[in-house]
């Protein structure tokens, strides 16, 4: 029995429309599914299937580096010795010994991060392969042979930057369709070739678009984190100089206080990102 009308236009489908149906087990006919998609009508028809997967083999600490991660060591080198680099313009007694000391400091913790990386990575193959699949008006997640599926209703999508699904980063992925789940944030696109195939499926169905408020909200702890930062740091300058008679601390100090505060949103969604693990109810 055939639904009454099309879900996009709203118009009545007759035999004529040679609807066909959709990943939602909805039908829709072949103008409306045309309009948004030309090649999405012959896609359906033939029986395609939306589905993303990440075998154990596409992950690697090559691919990380190739992505984000050389990017990623440059901005953190930079960022770590901005404020080395201050402390030893202020303090140029002890210029040599602040450069060095930082140097080295940031290179052991490089060597530490690399290690941690390796085994989250180890940790995230375990999980593999993930298989990501639309279906039933349902978002299915297979990992480890267990499913988990969300309704569409309750998924929103964007086309955006793959960073907050922490599995991306050892696949190369950079930027794809980002589905925001109660849980956590699923990234597909793997097969650049599902991509204009989902997003033309997602736009016919209706499924709400993530907002931009994510962002926005960074921005303002960004914000509010610089500061809270820059006023501990100096009432704690404050305190310091006067215990040593020395007015460097209440620079030093403000600046670190600003730089800390305003970093503490950033490195804390970076690093959910890259700890994120599937979670799978039972």
């Amino acid at each position: 029995m055939k639904q009454a009308a099309c879900p996009y236009c709203g118009e009545s489908i007759s035999d004529e429309d040679e609807a066909v149906t959709l990943w939602d087990d909805r039908q829709y006919c072949r103008r409306c599914v045309e309009e948004v998609s030309p090649e999405l009508y012959q896609f359906a028809a033939d029986g395609g299937q939306l589905v993303d997967v990440v075998e154990k083999s596409d992950i690697s600490m090559k691919k990380y580096v190739r992505g984000a991660g050389y990017k990623t060591l440059v901005a953190a080198f930079l960022i770590f010795m901005l404020p080395v680099v201050v402390l030893a313009v202020l303090d140029p007694v002890n210029a040599r010994f602040d450069l060095v000391f930082g140097f080295c400091f940031f290179w052991c913790v490089f060597l530490a991060g690399y290690l941690i990386l390796k085994g989250l990575l180890l940790l995230q193959r375990s999980y593999l392969p993930r298989r990501v699949a639309v279906e039933h008006n349902r978002l299915v997640i297979t990992v480890s042979g267990k499913d988990t599926s969300y309704p569409l209703d309750e998924c929103r999508w964007g086309l955006k930057e793959s960073y907050r699904d922490g599995l991306t980063a050892y696949t190369g992925l950079r930027k794809g369709i980002l589905f925001s789940i109660p849980e956590r944030y699923i990234c597909v696109g793997h097969d650049p070739a599902l991509l204009p195939h989902l997003g033309a499926f997602l736009l016919l169905a209706g499924v709400r678009r993530k907002s931009y408020w994510s962002g926005l909200r960074i921005f303002i702890l960004t914000v509010l984190g610089m500061l809270i930062g820059f006023l501990l740091g100096y009432y704690l300058g404050q305190i310091v100089a006067l215990l040593t008679k020395d007015q460097f601390w209440l620079i030093a100090l403000g600046f670190l206080g600003t730089f800390d505060g305003g970093a503490s949103p950033l490195t804390m969604r970076i690093t959910a990102a890259l700890v994120g693990l599937p979670r799978i109810r039972e």
